[in-house]
């Protein structure tokens, strides 16, 4: 029982452990890039204070689009494990010890994440919106309601129930925390509002307690497992991971360009990385979600090409790094052993794959600007000739460069 005791700081522990190895192994492989892109960010939020921003620009709603996800995204960690000994353990007490740690642990985590939200903004927030006690006051409000979401979230993973309108009712409330926070009106009715809606659901959530000694295990594992699974593929976009798995998904509405390239000898691993991009959740889905969100982020840069460049840019630059993961599905794959064909052909396979991508790329990230912008003539015309560039130097360069490279380092170690 001693051990039970201390179970839950020693699975934090070796967790820590665990991301301190990876993070290391991350470092290494990347060398100064986080310098160098943490300088890049904050030339450019400098830049974006002192020049780009327009007098007129609606900062309170820039705060509150960054913020609500902020809010309403509480992942909670339980270091539950599938053979856990609390299934051989019904000794309620630490059981409720347990759950404390745990839900301390998630507060004091998510509340450290907002509140470093908060000082990366504070600069944007005391120019524009008040300052230095109101910065203040809007933290502790931030974290108050941080952690009463967080409960709530407690409360859904332990119902007997789970409905579909509770992430919603969190999403919901974070956006109207967020926006009655920054519009700047905090007393009279909004106040009152605020607080008659967080009254409604704490009594709501309070009559869908469950039974006394009523744990979900089937659920709390799969929730631990799929916030391990997220790490492990974040570690994986930069490093090997052999934990890491991937879905399978039918896209049928995209099965026509399974049609392309023609069927002969020199396409066979075009053909096979196309059919794995389209087939696996990832990497199609964040090329996806990228696109789509650089698109809408140019819809507000019309004002400075400078900080429009730099948007476009890196969404074209994070899609490229994750594309290379493809090859890797295939790597032992027997197959390949099976039907051997030049090596030479695995690079060019990959190299027009990721070009044909970044160049579609390039065109459907500029389609909501030109269709928004003013004057979309001659910016974005420049930016699909820059983005175009870009993805034939990554694609017929870079690639290629880094798999010779990389083919060096091991047949100099073997």
């Amino acid at each position: 029982m001693n051990d039970l005791d201390h179970l839950f700081q020693d699975r934090r522990k070796k967790a820590f452990e665990k991301g301190g190895r990876y993070a290391l192994a991350i470092a290494r492989t990347l060398n100064l890039f986080p310098a160098l892109f943490a300088i890049l960010v904050l030339v450019l939020y400098r830049k974006l204070l002192e020049e780009w921003l327009p007098p007129d620009f609606p900062v309170a709603w820039l705060l509150a689009v960054i913020l609500t996800p902020v809010l309403a995204s509480t992942r909670f960690r339980t270091f539950i494990q599938p053979a856990d000994p609390f299934f051989l353990a019904p000794a309620p007490d630490k059981l409720t010890r347990y759950w404390q740690r745990t839900f301390t642990y998630n507060a004091t985590i998510q509340c450290l994440a907002v509140l470093g939200w908060m000082a990366f903004l504070s600069p944007l927030f005391i120019q524009r919106l008040g300052d230095g006690i109101a910065w203040v006051m809007a933290v502790v409000v931030l974290i108050t309601f941080k952690v009463f979401l967080l409960w709530l979230r407690l409360h859904e993973l332990f119902g007997k129930h789970p409905r579909w309108i509770d992430p919603v009712i969190r999403w919901v409330t974070s956006a109207l925390v967020t926006i009655w926070l920054f519009q700047g009106e905090f007393f009279g009715i909004p106040l009152l509002a605020a607080l008659g809606w967080t009254g409604f659901l704490i009594l709501h959530h309070r009559k869908r307690r469950p039974p006394q000694g009523y744990i979900p295990w089937d659920r709390l594992v799969s929730e631990e497992s799929a916030t391990v699974t997220r790490y492990y593929r974040l570690a994986s976009q930069f490093i090997d991971v052999p934990q890491v798995g991937n879905e399978v998904r039918i896209r049928r509405g995209w099965g026509w360009l399974n049609r392309f390239p023609a069927r002969r000898p020199e396409h066979t691993y075009l053909y096979l990385y196309q059919r794995t991009f389209l087939r696996y959740r990832e990497p199609f889905g964040v090329s996806l979600r990228l696109t789509l969100v650089t698109g809408l982020a140019l819809i507000w840069a019309e004002f400075s090409l400078s900080l429009a460049a730099s948007l476009y840019f890196l969404g074209l630059w994070m899609t490229a790094v994750q594309l290379p993961w493809i090859r890797r599905i295939h790597r032992f794959q027997p197959w390949f052993r099976l039907y051997p064909l030049p090596e030479q052909q695995k690079t060019l396979g990959l190299s027009r794959l990721v070009w044909i991508i970044l160049l579609a790329q390039s065109l459907l990230i500029l389609v909501l600007p030109a269709l928004t912008w003013e004057k979309p003539f001659p910016s974005v015309p420049l930016l699909l000739a820059g983005g175009w560039t870009f993805s034939t130097v990554y694609a017929r360069w870079r690639i290629p460069r880094s798999m010779r490279k990389r083919k060096a380092v091991s047949t100099m170690r073997s």
